[in-house]
């Protein structure tokens, strides 16, 4: 260690100065310009990442709303091949159920419109489903476009007319998969008016519906064995009733024969349809 003299540490006290220790250098620390510029570096950092924190939460958000998407439409397209069956609770999660239904009236010769009559407007689920997951479903497999064949003993519009029943159903629905806390049976009404919902349309439209003017049989013979179904899900559902930017839509061919209509009590007000998947009807004959 170096040793300074009595004389030399007084001059030093005097002019204010401390005598360095050995090894030490005269420039060890930060200036205050440095110091500013690293907080400067440090703010810029910040508020790119900040800036992109809310970009990340929306993607984690829209992944997560797509993913409980793709397996409701996973469960709601099994329950209406099984009609129902090991679906009991499928009521809890709807809210709200619309069916439109109205009928034209065509004529065939001539290739128009003889008449269009509204005969359906919207009613609420347990009006139309009686409150059952089986009623639900039946509603749901309603045909979108029913053809009434021109031969048939109920056909009573006129010869050459026909008639074609367009059926549109919609459901207000809260997810079936997701967060546990939303799920039945949770009844606070602040936790269900966040759970995330969305609006479902539903359309059942059999295959080829032209077919009797196709000479080949396979057509023919797919008419009453083969429809199409169709899932549009919107999302995510407000509470005005209007629906965000999320939009999905679903395909699928379900085989089978497709019954009804079935009313099963004589106040009901629309019939219900099922899937059977082990019967297959006649080939539509010309």
């Amino acid at each position: 260690m170096r040793c300074f003299s009595q004389e030399r540490m007084s001059e030093w006290a005097r002019l204010g100065r401390v005598p360095c220790a050995a090894g030490a250098g005269a420039g060890a620390g930060f200036t205050l310009v440095e110091v500013a510029l690293a907080l400067a570096v440090i703010g810029f950092a910040l508020v790119a990442i900040i800036g992109v924190l809310p970009l990340g939460m929306n993607v984690q958000r829209e992944n997560r709303e797509e993913t409980i998407i793709n397996h409701d439409a996973m469960v709601l397209v099994e329950a209406l091949r099984s009609g129902a069956r090991r679906f009991d609770e499928l009521t809890k999660f709807v809210d709200a159920v619309w069916v439109s239904n109205f009928v034209e009236v065509v004529d065939l010769g001539n290739n128009r419109v003889w008449s269009t009559a509204n005969i359906w407007g919207t009613t609420n689920i347990v009006g139309l489903s009686g409150g059952t997951a089986a009623g639900l479903v039946g509603l749901m497999c309603t045909p979108t476009v029913y053809l009434t064949d021109v031969r048939q003993p109920d056909n009573v519009v006129a010869p050459g007319f026909t008639t074609i029943t367009n059926t549109f159903v919609i459901l207000h629905m809260r997810a079936l998969t997701g967060s546990a806390v939303e799920k039945p049976p949770q009844s606070d009404r602040v936790i269900l008016e966040g759970a995330f919902s969305y609006r479902l349309e539903v359309q059942v439209v059999p295959y080829l519906t032209a077919a009797q003017f196709n000479p080949t049989v396979l057509p023919r013979a797919l008419v009453p064995n083969l429809y199409e179904v169709r899932l549009t899900f919107r999302w995510p559902l407000l509470p005005d009733g209007r629906t965000g930017p999320g939009r999905q839509s679903f395909r699928t061919y379900v085989g089978g024969t497709l019954l009804g209509p079935i009313r099963l009590t004589p106040l009901q007000q629309l019939p219900f349809y099922f899937f059977d998947s082990a019967t297959y009807g006649q080939p539509f004959l010309p």
